[in-house]
């Protein structure tokens, strides 16, 4: 995805160190896919290793790249890459001899350089969530978002069933309220991340009610613009339950088209049934397993065992 500098100026508060163009900076543009640009930060002196930085993928890099980086500044001409753009952050001391020699070889390899006036950890703060919506979108599902007790739950199920009202008893339940109908999904390393396109955010609609501004209605606290992805519910009426996964016993997953996936369970609706403080257990439960390994199902099972072999 291409950037334009003058608005990453007006946005971030950036200082051009190194243009390698004639261009002006409301005309400069730069890609930037998949790989983030490289953050420094940290004086790295002699050893290469206080370098702090991101770049080359979805997530932080590793010290064996950092050592790329390193040579790659100091004329290494086995390295086959160049980075796109370099960030100095103001806790990178810019008279020491290591900052005029990594700016002399950017210059030298028409690298564009930028400075910003904030620590590297206060500038990743605000830079890191912009590149990742920006660039990392990978697929569109429908459904409903939520957080519950931390947990980001995407709740999946066919039309009427009843997501947006079941959405609407969380909500009241102290949960928050994400994304309802269309998400935009795309992840960061090791993370799935959802969130409502800016248009329909924070709106949810309910049946026999229409739209609802939660904002509004319930207040901004019980909204979020996005949140990570941890466990998906599909609802079902129950009689296309299959009753075989009652307890529960096999994990099973939903995968993404990008290959990503993510821990899924099956939910039953049916008159007269309390699902939203079903929902709720299922997540304590999750968060069980999570957390601490524990399991209901196999501890119930060792109490009857042992109970068992008492009598």
């Amino acid at each position: 995805m291409k950037f334009n500098i003058q608005r990453l100026i007006d946005k971030f508060g950036f200082e051009i160190v190194n243009n390698p163009t004639n261009k002006n900076a409301k005309d400069l543009e730069i890609e930037i896919s998949k790989a983030l640009p490289i953050l420094l930060g940290v004086q790295p002196h002699i050893n290469v290793t206080n370098v702090a930085l991101t770049a080359g993928h979805d997530d932080q890099i590793t010290f064996t790249e950092t050592e790329k980086l390193w040579e790659w500044v100091t004329g290494d001409e086995s390295q086959d890459w160049t980075p796109s753009l370099v960030i100095f952050t103001n806790d990178f001391d810019k008279t020491s001899e290591v900052y005029k020699t990594l700016i002399s070889v950017l210059q030298n390899n028409n690298v564009l350089v930028l400075s910003v006036d904030l620590q590297l950890k206060e500038f990743y703060v605000i830079w890191d969530p912009y590149i990742i919506a920006k660039t990392n979108f990978k697929e569109r599902v429908h459904g409903v978002l939520m957080s519950i007790f931390g947990v980001g739950v995407l709740f999946q199920g066919q039309s009427g069933i009843g997501k947006s009202e079941l959405a609407l008893d969380l909500i009241k339940n102290n949960h928050i309220f994400i994304a309802d109908d269309i998400i935009d999904i795309f992840h960061h390393g090791d993370k799935l991340i959802g969130k409502a396109p800016s248009a329909t955010r924070p709106f949810l609609e309910v049946r026999g009610v229409g739209i609802i501004n939660i904002v509004k209605s319930y207040g901004i606290q019980k909204t979020r613009k996005n949140n990570e992805i941890d466990l998906i519910i599909q609802l079902v009426s129950m009689d296309k339950y299959d009753n075989s996964e009652r307890l529960n016993i096999e994990r099973k997953y939903f995968e993404f088209e990008f290959g990503f996936k993510i821990q899924k369970i099956t939910i039953p609706i049916a008159p007269g049934r309390s699902v939203a403080t079903i929902v709720e257990s299922a997540v304590i439960n999750y968060r069980e397993v999570e957390e601490n390994g524990y399991i209901p199902l196999n501890d119930m099972e060792e109490r009857i065992k042992i109970k068992g072999e008492s009598e």
